[in-house]
């Protein structure tokens, strides 16, 4: 199969599970869901280019993109934070600073272990 169509199939793979996740999430009501898709997103493009990346200007290119989402992510995190604080929920807060320690330290694995995977690939 070639490389567009295995893209194509992949990428429409990856939206029918979203929807199925964000379809739960809303059933469930659990709305906080949709809060952590940059984290998610971030982790589609290394899977992505980690499968198809044959060049180092796209390995760049999917370790910056990725890399920016984990850091909307903890930003997202990070106003969660703030915001709960704010209004005495101490729990909530603990709660996302936690998970934005563990976005942190996952994205930085993550991205390391994709630039490691993919150094030989040349220009």
């Amino acid at each position: 199969m070639r490389t567009p169509a295995r893209i194509a199939l992949w990428n429409l793979a990856f939206v029918v599970c979203l929807a199925g996740l964000l379809v739960i999430a809303a059933v469930t009501r659990l709305d906080s869901a949709a809060f952590g898709l940059p984290a998610l997103l971030a982790v589609w493009i290394l899977m992505q280019g980690a499968v198809f990346a044959r060049r180092r200007a796209w390995v760049v290119r999917c370790a910056v993109a990725s890399s920016l989402l984990f850091l909307l992510q903890v930003a997202v995190l990070a106003f969660f934070v703030w915001w709960n604080r704010g209004f005495g929920n101490t729990e909530m807060a603990t709660q996302s600073l936690v998970l934005m320690i563990w976005v942190v330290l996952g994205g930085i694995v993550l991205i390391a272990w994709f630039l490691r995977a993919k150094r030989g690939v040349r220009s």
